[in-house]
């Protein structure tokens, strides 16, 4: 149905988007956690037409703006403290990022690499992993995007900086995607 009806379901969706996010804007903090999480979710589901799992996302639905959603949404989040809170939404959040990482223009990314490096030194498990699957993935965006060349320096200039405290977590020890992303 979203292929024969794509300006059609995208506006519906848009608009469940759109109330979701007003009840998050006056639900609890736990509440508001959830309807996030359903917006993330849905942007990713309505905006994705073909992807790999090389180069992400490869075609985009036009009739979302993943761009705004991201500065709306995501990149607030990512950067928001403490980073122990909110680990459902964070590790959406980056799941978006990684998704997207050739839609998203070099500087938006720039803006919140600092934030998703720190992400490696979350107490949960699943957000420092997402975390290292997202970086990973940045580092591999290649000439479409010269995010590479932005990100990589960043993050490649001391990487036992960012692994600093990892180990101490419960379920880092050994973990093959930190390992792999380092």
């Amino acid at each position: 149905m979203g292929r024969l009806n794509e300006a059609k379901v995208t506006e519906i969706l848009i608009g469940y988007v759109k109330a979701l996010m007003s009840k998050a804007a006056s639900a609890g903090a736990g509440e508001a956690e959830r309807f996030k999480d359903a917006c993330i979710f849905l942007c990713i589901a309505m905006a994705v037409r073909e992807q790999t799992h090389r180069e992400g996302v490869t075609v985009t639905n036009q009739n979302v703006n993943v761009l705004d959603f991201f500065t709306s949404l995501v990149a607030p989040e990512l950067t928001a403290e403490p980073l122990s809170q909110r680990p459902v939404l964070r590790a959406s959040c980056l799941k978006f990022v990684t998704v997207f990482r050739n839609q998203l223009p070099r500087e938006q990314v720039g803006q919140v690499l600092p934030a998703i490096c720190s992400h490696i030194t979350a107490e949960s498990a699943v957000v420092h992993t997402y975390a290292a699957i997202c970086i990973e993935k940045l580092l591999r965006v290649r000439d479409a995007t010269p995010q590479a060349d932005h990100c990589q320096p960043d993050v490649v200039r001391n990487p036992k900086a960012s692994l600093t405290g990892t180990s101490s977590h419960h379920g880092t020890a050994g973990d093959p995607i930190l390992l792999e992303a380092f």
